[in-house]
């Protein structure tokens, strides 16, 4: 099945209400951390033996950096 510009279009956007969804429905801080990694982690796999696995690796890796330097409250500011 092949898809034009449009519906692309349509479906990335459907794709980030969704991501935005999930991190409005979080309570606590650390479930914004793993609904992120989740998605990253999906991300790996769907790419795996491609040259793009290579950037999802590294921005999990920065990801994880970031993260560390956070609290709670930077992650309100995130939400």
């Amino acid at each position: 099945m092949k898809l034009n510009a449009t519906s692309m279009g349509k479906l990335f956007d459907l794709m980030l209400m969704g991501m935005k969804y999930q991190i409005i429905s979080t309570t606590t801080p650390d479930e914004i951390y793993h609904v992120t990694m989740t998605h990253l982690t999906e991300m790996a796999k769907l790419v795996k033996g491609s040259p793009a696995e290579v950037l999802i690796n590294d921005c999990t890796t920065q990801f994880k950096s970031l993260s560390q330097q956070f609290r709670a409250y930077d992650y309100q500011i995130v939400k």
